[in-house]
C-alpha cells in the first residue's frame, strides 16, 4: 500500500534525507526520543487527510502503490455500503465505508483515485484510506478489550466485535491466535444484552450456539469463562491488537511500541 517514506533527514547528523522503501513488515528502531512514535502519528495523519500537517517536523513524503483496475473495482466493491431508509443517494454515486465510516463518493472518480494515489491523494486518503488506516498505541490497545455495543443484529456490523460475531472465520482465526498464545480460548459473550464481552474460556464452545446464544447453556458456558479485563495487561494488550487487526483487517497497520506489555515469547508470537 505505501511504497516510499522519504524523510526530512537521514539516519544520522549529516546525512542527506532518507528515502524508506517498504516492505510488508517496516520496523523503526531507535532510542527513546528519537522520533519513532512521531513519525507513526505523522504518517497515520497523511494516510487519513491526504496532506502534511504544519506540524510534522520528520515526513517529507509518501508514495503509495497504485490499484489496477480489477484491483480498484474489487476494493469498491469489498467496501460498498447500502443506502439506508431514507438516504438520498446521488447518480453515478455509491456509499462507502465500514465500521460506521460512510462516504458517499461518485464511483468513477474513487476508482481514477485508486489508480493514480500519488496525483490524487488528498481522494484516495480521505476516500479510502481515511477508514483503512489503524494506529495503536501503548495506551490505546489496553483500551480494545471493553465491551462494545452489540448493536442491530440485522444490520451490517459496525464495532470489532460486531465484526467477529457474525464473521465466524475471523472469530475462529482470532480463537487459534489466542490459543496459540494463552492456551485458552477466545469467545464473545453477548449474554450482557446490548452489549459484547469478552471472555477466555478453559474449553472451547460446543456449538456456535452455546457461544452467541442468550440461552441458558450460553449463560452458564461465558459465566465461567474469565472477562478477558480480568486478565493481565500482556493478556489484554495481545489480544486487543489481535482482535482489531483481523476484525478491522486495515490496509496500513501502524504499532507504536509493539512489544508493549508483552514478555519476549508473547512479543516473538506477536511478530510471527
Amino acid at each position: 500500500m505505501i511504497k516510499t517514506i522519504k524523510l526530512k533527514f537521514g539516519r544520522g547528523s549529516g546525512l542527506p534525507s532518507e528515502e524508506v522503501v517498504i516492505t510488508p513488515i517496516t520496523v523503526f528502531v531507535g532510542p527513546s526520543n528519537s522520533g519513532k512514535s512521531k513519525v507513526l502519528s505523522e504518517i497515520y495523519y497523511y494516510c487519513t487527510n491526504g496532506q502534511l500537517n504544519v506540524t510534522d517536523v520528520i515526513l517529507e513524503k509518501i508514495e503509495f502503490d497504485r490499484f489496477t483496475v480489477e484491483a480498484g473495482e474489487e476494493k469498491i466493491k469489498k467496501f460498498t455500503l447500502q443506502p439506508r431508509m431514507g438516504e438520498a443517494l446521488s447518480p453515478n454515486h455509491i456509499i462507502l465505508g465500514k465500521k460506521g465510516t460512510r462516504h458517499q463518493v461518485p464511483k468513477q472518480n474513487l476508482l481514477d483515485a485508486l489508480q493514480n494515489p500519488n496525483q490524487q491523494a488528498n481522494l484516495f486518503c480521505q476516500w479510502y484510506l481515511s477508514f483503512n488506516t489503524l494506529l495503536l498505541d501503548g495506551k490505546s490497545r489496553i483500551n480494545l478489550i471493553a465491551q462494545q455495543s452489540a448493536g442491530d443484529l440485522q444490520q451490517s456490523p459496525q464495532t470489532s466485535f460486531q465484526v467477529l460475531f457474525h464473521d465466524d472465520a475471523k472469530r475462529y482465526e482470532v480463537r487459534r491466535i489466542i490459543y496459540d498464545a494463552f492456551g485458552t480460548y477466545f469467545v464473545i459473550d453477548p449474554t450482557s444484552l446490548g452489549q459484547f464481552r469478552l471472555r477466555l474460556s478453559s474449553r472451547p464452545p460446543k456449538t456456535d450456539i452455546e457461544e452467541r446464544g442468550i440461552h441458558e447453556e450460553a449463560v452458564q458456558f461465558h459465566s465461567k469463562a474469565l472477562p478477558v479485563e480480568q486478565a493481565s495487561d500482556g493478556v489484554k494488550a495481545l489480544t486487543g491488537i489481535i482482535t482489531e487487526i483481523i476484525a478491522g483487517d486495515p490496509a496500513i497497520l501502524l504499532i507504536d511500541e509493539p512489544e508493549a506489555f508483552l514478555y519476549p515469547p508473547l512479543a516473538f508470537k506477536l511478530g510471527k
